[in-house]
């Protein structure tokens, strides 16, 4: 059947293709039989407009067998099947389609049910290529009776415009319309298939490759586009996944992938801000652009690989320099002493400030101790959010609030600003302490809890002074009001 140096794999599939032929052929003589033994006229390996073959035609309906589907499948797996059954549906058959391997776990009653169904006389209209229209039973038929006018008169203007227009599409149809859907719709799907399956088999360790169902039923022409996800990158600090969408049509012309990167649920949470990088998503889905036509998974895998390295080393770079600088912003601790003894707190009047300041990141210890430590010396409430972005909000005696401000600002920092501030001014006779409403000591959150800082600013009442940290409309950036009986106006 095959060369001595044809590959074990080429033999299987010549083996597996002679047993379905073989099947096939007997799948047709039994149905042949069962169609002489009830007198219904047949034809096998009939041509449809010196296009498609059938392997067995009745009067009114085709049988078409599948070699490819599954025996469970519930529509064909080849475009060219699927393009055969809806063309021969539209050209007026009443198609019946058969999987060879469903043939073959059919009992003798489902058996007999398919020949008649096949054998059942039905009246069926015939369009042909060269737009002729027929009808089994002509009387008393018109279709073009809605025209309105003369039913006779307006048949024949709609016959003679279809004739027409039927002339020039059978010229044309084989070599523009039907070859070149089938072509494309064979050409994409089999490249798109082909590439997932490398990439499953070069990721092929457990949790590398995710992928959105099977591949060949979301390549089905009404499936679905198919999702996929590949960890990208996996260390100490979090795994990362590069996420895509496969549009129908890639990797043709013009069908780019949407892709993005995400965290995974599971395990450490250090690399979750690499997924909000914009830029990183941004520049990815350029490379996916740019394959304009061609496969572009393995390239945009292995840049995203390399994005990501270069983000970590960054951010140990900004890590190791921070720790470096660390003793310089600690090292004198009497900056701060010095603002404490020009201040007096005073339990009765004078003023409550707050103060919401943005940071591009808190990340070292020393000033994740410095923020604590000093807001407890200067009996401060608030909260404070370390990691990307960094944001603290702290509230009390305005003149301390003042003092914490400037300490916090003489440290070392790539970015850090104040953004939110809101003073109240207490009536004689009405604590401080009654107007508070952030907790003491000072509440700090983890790099991944930016959802838990904002509902808890959100129930404290002071979502506006977190709004303006992160530059969000609505914000209130400055506000001065009074108090009076511990109570807002």
């Amino acid at each position: 059947l095959a060369g001595k140096g044809a590959p074990p794999r080429s033999l299987e599939w010549t083996r597996e293709e002679l047993e379905h032929g073989q099947v096939a052929e007997e799948a047709l003589q039994d149905l042949a039989g069962r169609m002489q033994e009830a007198g219904v006229s047949f034809s096998l390996t009939k041509s449809v407009e010196d296009f498609y073959q059938l392997d067995l035609a009745t009067e009114a309906s085709a049988l078409v067998l599948d070699s490819a589907s599954s025996s469970t499948a519930e529509v064909p797996q080849s475009p060219w099947t699927t393009l055969k059954c809806r063309h021969l549906t539209q050209l007026g058959w009443q198609v019946e389609w058969l999987p060879v391997r469903r043939w073959e776990l059919m009992d003798e009653e489902e058996r007999q049910a398919l020949g008649e169904r096949l054998g059942k006389r039905r009246s069926r209209q015939n369009v042909t290529l060269d737009g002729e229209l027929r009808a089994d039973h002509k009387q008393g038929f018109a279709p073009f009776s809605c025209l309105g006018g003369s039913s006779a008169r307006a048949e024949t203007r709609a016959l003679v415009l279809l004739r027409a227009l039927g002339s020039l599409l059978h010229r044309h149809l084989k070599q523009t319309w039907i070859f070149a859907e089938l072509c494309a719709m064979d050409t994409w799907m089999q490249r798109q298939l082909e590439e997932l399956e490398c990439l499953q088999a070069i990721y092929c360790e457990e949790g590398q490759f995710r992928l959105d169902g099977e591949a060949r039923d979301a390549l089905s022409k009404d499936g679905p586009p198919v999702s996929l996800a590949v960890r990208v990158f996996d260390s100490d600090m979090g795994r990362v996944r590069l996420a895509a969408v496969l549009p129908k049509g890639y990797p043709g012309e013009g069908f780019a992938p949407v892709v993005w990167l995400e965290p995974e649920a599971s395990g450490p949470s250090k690399v979750l801000h690499v997924a909000e990088d914009e830029d990183l998503c941004g520049r990815l889905q350029e490379v996916a652009q740019a394959a304009n036509g061609e496969e572009c998974l393995l390239q945009l895998i292995q840049e995203a690989e390399q994005l990501i390295r270069t983000w970590v080393e960054d951010v140990a770079v900004a890590e190791a320099a921070e720790a470096a600088e660390d003793g310089e912003d600690a090292e004198d601790p009497g900056v701060l002493d010095l603002d404490l003894h020009a201040v007096q707190r005073k339990c009765e009047g004078g003023r409550l400030g707050r103060r919401a300041m943005f940071s591009h990141h808190i990340i070292a210890p020393s000033k994740r101790q410095a923020i604590k430590q000093w807001a407890m010396q200067l009996d401060l409430g608030g909260l404070a959010k370390v990691g990307w972005p960094g944001v603290i909000i702290v509230e009390g005696d305005e003149r301390n609030v003042a003092a914490y401000v400037d300490a916090l600002s003489r440290l070392r920092w790539k970015h850090f600003v104040v953004r939110g501030e809101q003073m109240i001014d207490a009536a004689p006779g009405v604590c401080l302490d009654s107007l508070r409403v952030l907790p003491t000591p000072l509440r700090e959150y983890p790099p991944d809890a930016m959802s838990e800082f904002s509902a808890h600013c959100r129930n404290l009442g002071v979502e506006e002074l977190f709004l303006a940290a992160l530059k969000i409309g609505g914000g209130e950036s400055g506000s001065t009001r009074g108090a009076k009986k511990g109570k807002k106006r």
